[in-house]
C-alpha cells in the first residue's frame, strides 16, 4: 500500500467537542495508522476525561488516548511517549471504510488551547 501524511493544525475546543474528522468515512480503503505526532498549544485541555483518536464505527476502535492531566500546554507526544496510551487500532488495518476522528470523552473541553495532529497512514 501507499503511505500518506495527514496534518491538521489548530484544532479548537469547539471542534474537539464536536468530534473532528481526520479521515472521512465511506472510502473503500483499509487504513493503518503507522505513526502519530500530537501537540497541545497555548493552554492545557480542561474538563475532559481524555482526548482520543478513534474510528467512527458504532463500536469505536481507539488508536490512541491522552488523559486530560497529560494534555498540558506545550506537550508533544508520539507513540513511544509514556503519556500516550496506544489502543487496539494502532498499527493494524482498520475496518474498510471507517472514518478516523479526534474526540473527547467526559465533559466538554475548556481552555484556550489548540491541538495539532500529524498522522502517517498506509492505505490498501
Amino acid at each position: 500500500g501507499n503511505a500518506m501524511s495527514f496534518s491538521v493544525m489548530g484544532i479548537t475546543p469547539a471542534q474537539l467537542n464536536a468530534g473532528y474528522y481526520i479521515v472521512l468515512p465511506s472510502h473503500m480503503l483499509k487504513l493503518t495508522v503507522l505513526d502519530i505526532f500530537f501537540r497541545v498549544n497555548s493552554a492545557q485541555v480542561g474538563a475532559v476525561t481524555d482526548v482520543r483518536l478513534s474510528t467512527d464505527e458504532a463500536t469505536p476502535v481507539d488508536i490512541f488516548t491522552v488523559l486530560q492531566a497529560n494534555a498540558t500546554s506545550g506537550v508533544k507526544l508520539a507513540p513511544e511517549a509514556a503519556n500516550m496510551s496506544l489502543g487496539a487500532g494502532f498499527a493494524v488495518a482498520l475496518q474498510q471504510g471507517a472514518g478516523i476522528i479526534l474526540k473527547k470523552t467526559g465533559s466538554d473541553a475548556t481552555g484556550a488551547f489548540t491541538l495539532d495532529l500529524i498522522l502517517t497512514i498506509s492505505a490498501k
